[in-house]
Order: structure tokens, then C-alpha cells, then sequence
């Protein structure tokens, strides 16, 4: 049986489930889904924080993207698909793929960061700049207190000759 929500457990979801619906700065461009423009920027922020050549892996960008190998391999197959990336084998270890932007792909992202920088603009106009900095500030304590409790607890059973 699920937990009751308190008075500002149910208000906060009730809010954050709001902005969801908005689908705030989520919506799609051209034939892509957000989350394979949120791959193809994983690609560009890792490559431009890496400086490899011959693109980046799909662990290191599930790593990045905090999500399974396996969803990160089914949006680049789709993307592959679609030409916005290729992929490319090591030719050392012929298990390890590299994946890399296609020339159009560069197009389609500099279109989604302008998008989503005139909707974060509006937003802040609409809000005003007070509200947008107390939101700002707010939303970073959420983030913290989101890391805290999500932090695993340390080990603070002491190892005795059974237990080890």
C-alpha cells in the first residue's frame, strides 16, 4: 500500500505533475523526440569535454546521460536510423562502438538550443526576475535535498570475524 502524501507532499506533486503537462521546454523538433535531442546534446557535451576524434562510446554515454546501456543503444539505433549519427567499431576491440554526429545533426541542435533559450527567456519574462531568482534558489536547495536523501548511507555496522 502506497504512503499518503502529506499537505505539501501533495501540493509539490500536484505542481510538479502541472509543469509536466506543460511539457516545459520538452516538446519535439523536426522528426525527433526529445529524448534524442537530449542524446544528441549528451553527444556534443561529451565530445567537446572529451576531445576525441572518433566520437564517444555508448557506456560513456550512459554514464553521461544517466540512463541503462540498453536505452542508450535503442536512441542511437533510432537516431542512426534517422541520420543524425553514425557508429563506428574500434578496430582494436571490435566490442566497443563509437558513436559520432552526422554533419545534419549540428543543424538540428543549434535549432533546439535556440528554442529552448527563448523558452527559458519567456518564462523568466513572465515570471519576472525576482520570482525567477527565488525559483532559481529554490529549485537548487530541492536539488540538494533530492542528493541527500538519494546518497547511499555509509556502513556503520562494524565487520566482525562472522559477518566478513
Amino acid at each position: 500500500m502506497m504512503e499518503e502524501l502529506s499537505g505539501n507532499g501533495r501540493r509539490l506533486y500536484d505542481v510538479m505533475k502541472r509543469i509536466k503537462r506543460q511539457g516545459i521546454i520538452t516538446h519535439s523538433l523536426h522528426d525527433l523526440r526529445p529524448s534524442e535531442l537530449m542524446m544528441l546534446h549528451g553527444i556534443v557535451r561529451l565530445n567537446n569535454t572529451n576531445k576525441k576524434a572518433h566520437g564517444v562510446t555508448v557506456s560513456e554515454l550512459s554514464c553521461f546521460m544517466c540512463q541503462t546501456p540498453s536505452a542508450v543503444s535503442q536512441t542511437v539505433k533510432a537516431l542512426e536510423g534517422k541520420g543524425y549519427i553514425s557508429r563506428s567499431a574500434d578496430p582494436s576491440d571490435r566490442r566497443i562502438w563509437y558513436v559520432s554526429l552526422c554533419p545534419n545533426a549540428y543543424k538540428i541542435i543549434h535549432e533546439a538550443e535556440n528554442a529552448f533559450s527563448r523558452e527559458l527567456n519567456r518564462l523568466v519574462l513572465a515570471m519576472g526576475e525576482k520570482d525567477a531568482e527565488q525559483l532559481i534558489s529554490l529549485l537548487d536547495k530541492l536539488a540538494v535535498a533530492l542528493e541527500a536523501i538519494r546518497k547511499p548511507e555509509p556502513e556503520t555496522q562494524t565487520q566482525t570475524p562472522e559477518t566478513r
